[in-house]
Order: structure tokens, then sequence, then C-alpha cells
């Protein structure tokens, strides 16, 4: 099993890095966070990673809890 992780205050920018996982892994879920209460960061690439989500035919789970207010 395969996991890709960023640092809790750094955000998923490099989408390319993203998709060649997904493709070699084929995950049933993909997750991102939207914003990092503690950090105050924010991934601002959810469409280009939902977008890779279909691709694999993967679920895209966002927490999105902190920023959806």
């Amino acid at each position: 099993m395969r996991i890709e992780k960023w640092p809790w205050n750094q955000v998923a920018l490099d989408v390319e890095r993203i998709r060649k996982v997904a493709h070699e892994f084929k995950p049933k879920l993909i997750t991102l966070v939207h914003c990092e209460t503690p950090s105050g960061t924010l991934n601002i690439k959810i469409k280009e990673i939902g977008a890779i989500a279909r691709e694999v035919d993967a679920l895209f789970y966002v927490d999105f809890v902190s920023s959806g207010g």
C-alpha cells in the first residue's frame, strides 16, 4: 500500500505527482483537506485533484469543515 503525504502545513500543489501515484496505485479513495485550521493553509487544487480521481475511478473526499462557513 502506498500513501503519499505532505507535511501538515503545506498544500498539495504538485498535481502531476498526485496523478502519477494515482495511476500507479489505482486508489478507491482520494482525500484532501481544503483548509487546515491550525496553520491556515488552503489547498486550491480541488478541481485538478478531483479530475485525477475521475481518471482513476476513485471517490474524492474533501474535508471542508473549517472553510465551508
